[in-house]
């Protein structure tokens, strides 16, 4: 009984048996009427003009009767209905995140509703995290851009020279900002599921190889110990053999931008029933418990002096994240502040 369809049924069927029974009981008085004036030796002509009087008043009950009941069926229907289209205009006004309390046992109606609603939180959440991104992305611009801004001020007024060490800032700042934009570009491609993808059996081995011999040099001169721990025969996986070299190099580099000198930065591949495990371990700074869930969203950084200082643009864990969840994979973060941490990638066979 809670479908509404039902419920209009039983409704509908409701009123035409009462107007069956209504009508069945008029028979029968008409008979019994008849019978007893037949009996009583009154002419058929009262008769028939008594019944048609009975037939008058019994149809204009029913008459009363259906008109009473459609009012109540299409205030039944038209309430939640009014309501509903209420609450569109004024998700569609801007008012988002806009909640409908609607009083309905009808499942159809109770399904519209929670619909909408999840709709306009959706709506709000979007809205929520755009000015987010719209701020972040102004601040990030702001810095390479102000510091371009100066240096091609100061060389116009005469102030200092423009030689090959300000060239060489400035191509820093440019290099910084063709970056940025080129991580937006991708993270905005992977949160709307439109990440070129080649998925096929890979072989995540030589990958990971090829990526640590690309940091060997880097690690060396930071004097930090880089190396690849193989667990067992690695099996292949479905996987995007570019996107997964993407993840791994942004973790590595990522781990060794936070490993001081004389630290060490391990990637470990284990097979496991149904899927491959890719950690990556450090002896870094580690992470306080408060920023673990923030460490994957967008410009979060843990360090944000030394994350600028050295490049860094605050979307590298961020990408990582959404690719592996294009991979259908998972990423999860462990961390003791001064010990280290360890990012974890799942994929599956």
């Amino acid at each position: 009984m809670t479908r509404f369809w039902v419920r209009l049924s039983v409704l509908v069927g409701f009123v035409v048996l009462a107007s069956l029974l209504l009508f069945l009981l008029l028979i029968r008085l008409f008979e019994f009427s008849a019978l007893s004036r037949l009996e009583q030796g009154q002419p058929f002509g009262d008769q028939a003009t008594e019944s048609l009087s009975h037939f008058l008043l019994i149809g204009v009950v029913c008459a009363i009767s259906g008109i009473g009941v459609g009012i109540i069926a299409s205030r039944q229907i038209s309430r939640p209905i009014t309501e509903l289209v209420e609450a569109v205009k004024k998700v569609g006004a801007g008012e988002l995140g806009y909640q409908v309390n609607l009083q309905s046992h009808a499942l159809e109606f109770g399904l519209l509703s929670d619909a909408i609603n999840r709709m306009s939180l959706d709506l709000r959440h979007g809205e929520t995290l755009r000015r987010t991104l719209m701020a972040d992305v102004s601040h990030e611009l702001r810095t390479p851009l102000t510091i371009l801004e100066g240096h091609l001020h100061a060389a116009l007024d005469r102030v200092y020279a423009l030689d090959e060490r300000e060239i060489a800032t400035l191509y820093s700042q440019t290099h910084h900002l063709i970056r940025l934009v080129d991580d937006l570009n991708l993270l905005a491609q992977a949160e709307s599921h439109q990440l070129p993808l080649h998925t096929a059996p890979t072989d995540v081995t030589p990958i990971a190889a090829e990526v640590i011999a690309n940091f060997s040099l880097a690690a060396e001169e930071q004097g930090i110990a880089l190396r690849v721990d193989i667990q067992g025969t690695i099996p292949l996986v479905k996987a995007d053999a570019v996107r997964v070299r993407q993840v791994l190099t942004n973790l590595v580099d990522n781990a060794l931008r936070f490993t001081p000198a004389g630290g060490h930065v391990t990637v470990c591949l284990v097979d496991e029933p149904g899927r491959l495990l890719i950690s990556i371990t450090d002896s870094g700074q580690g992470i306080a418990l408060d920023q673990l869930p923030h460490v994957f969203d967008r410009f979060y950084r843990v360090d944000s002096s030394r994350s600028r200082s050295s490049g860094g643009s605050g979307l590298g864990l961020a990408i990582v994240k959404r690719i592996c969840e294009e991979l259908n994979g998972q990423i999860s973060c462990e961390s003791d502040l001064g010990k280290g941490s360890v990012f974890t990638v799942v994929l599956k066979k």
